[in-house]
């Protein structure tokens, strides 16, 4: 097979449209720099699952007339709850089917925003962790949810005493936490959230988990039942759209515990009838076969294998993998870069101009993003069609064989 060599210039989006601004214009959400990374080829952007259907998966399109003939005959409660079943079973969070309440959203962005109404009510004061996705600040504060900042080392490193006496200081009322995390792929183990549970349920403090990344753990283990059994106060929800490449068809399963199902109930009402059932019918498909053939055939390995080819295509390029995210699980890469006169902004934009799309990392930090020491993180994505993962990899490798992106940006 030939090699085809890419010549190394700075390229235009691979499609005609009105101008744009930067993937980095100033005071721009991650959402909007992922939306304008949508017109580059190597688009390394949206953290979002784009990459090619798995073997094990293949068949999903041929299927669809039957899914529809077979959900066409059911009724929308049990869609959502052969959803819930096949999803359980995947996970390994049997306890779903314990819970009073548990429904789906259309996208994880309906269920933040029930969360955030829902803190709201009770004017609860929310600590939020710190890096995570900007969208989760921005909702809970277009609500008007009281937040402060909780950093990520506290979350996973602090020592149980240390946080405690952080919860306490600070008055927090809800501790609102993401694992696996984006954007540097750290998960909860068994004992940390054990931890954690038990300390709120002391402190009488309500935990809020963002499980959108759930399926890239690799030793999964049922939270919810931890959480239950602690007698912790909870509301969390998932997210399909992060690991199963189904052109964005997804939904995003919200729930509590009894003593906030009654409110959750209220809220969703209000919004949601139910959800679409072929795309139900089409994810619940999709956990089964999934199930059938191991998320290490279906997800693992393939995160694995493009995480090994990233990192080696970085070497010579100024850029690497951040110390917090060497182990990281999921299909994201979190990256630093040791050209100490750059910032994320200008990192972002150096490589815009050869054709590849990816974050700024300073959006991360929704609190502090002013902090130098928060401007020299971006971010991407690995889990993209196999050509433009490809395409991004030859790039970074002929800028590597070159001097390196900040290298030729001198030029």
């Amino acid at each position: 097979m030939q090699t085809r060599i890419i010549p190394l210039r700075r390229q235009q989006p691979s499609f005609d449209m009105h101008p744009y601004p930067s993937i980095t214009a100033p005071k721009m959400s991650l959402t909007d720099q992922e939306v304008l990374g949508f017109r580059y080829q190597a688009d390394m952007s949206s953290g979002h699952a784009y990459h090619d259907l798995p073997p094990a998966l293949a068949c999903l399109p041929d299927e669809m007339p039957a899914l529809w003939r077979t959900a066409s005959h059911q009724n929308p409660l049990e869609w959502e709850q052969q959803l819930i079943s096949a999803f359980s079973d995947l996970s390994g969070v049997h306890s779903l089917k314990r819970l009073p309440y548990c429904r789906p959203c259309p996208t994880a962005s309906n269920s933040i925003d029930l969360c955030a109404t829902l803190l709201k009510r009770f004017s609860w004061r929310t600590a939020l962790v710190e890096p995570t996705f900007d969208n989760l600040a921005l909702i809970l504060r277009r609500r008007g949810v009281p937040l402060c900042a909780i950093s990520e080392c506290m979350v996973f490193d602090a020592e149980p005493q240390e946080l405690k006496q952080w919860l306490k200081k600070n008055r927090i009322d809800v501790l609102f936490i993401v694992s696996p995390t984006n954007p540097s792929g750290r998960c909860l183990s068994v004992q940390r959230l054990d931890i954690i549970s038990r300390l709120c349920t002391r402190m009488g403090i309500t935990l809020a988990l963002d499980s959108s990344f759930r399926l890239y753990n690799r030793e999964l283990f049922d939270d919810v039942d931890i959480l239950l059994r602690n007698q912790t106060r909870f509301i969390a929800f998932e997210d399909t759209g992060k690991t199963i490449p189904t052109l964005d068809t997804k939904a995003s399963l919200i729930y509590s515990s009894a003593d906030l199902a009654k409110e959750l109930e209220e809220l969703y009402n209000e919004v949601y009838l139910c959800c679409s059932g072929l795309s139900l019918a089409l994810l619940t498909r999709s956990f089964e076969l999934a199930k059938d053939a191991g998320l290490e055939n279906v997800l693992w390995r393939l995160v694995d294998q493009r995480r090994s080819r990233l990192r080696s295509a970085l070497v010579g390029t100024g850029l690497s993998v951040a110390p917090e995210s060497m182990h990281s699980v999921t299909g994201l890469e979190w990256l630093t870069f040791d050209a100490k006169e750059y910032n994320d902004l200008q990192v972002c934009t150096l490589l815009e101009e050869y054709g590849v799309a990816i974050v700024s990392g300073r959006q991360f930090y929704w609190a502090s993003s002013v902090l130098a020491e928060h401007q020299c993180r971006v971010r991407l994505s690995m889990m993209k069609p196999e050509h433009n993962f490809e395409r991004a990899l030859q790039i970074l490798r002929l800028l590597g064989n070159q001097g390196g992106l900040f290298c030729r940006s001198k030029k």
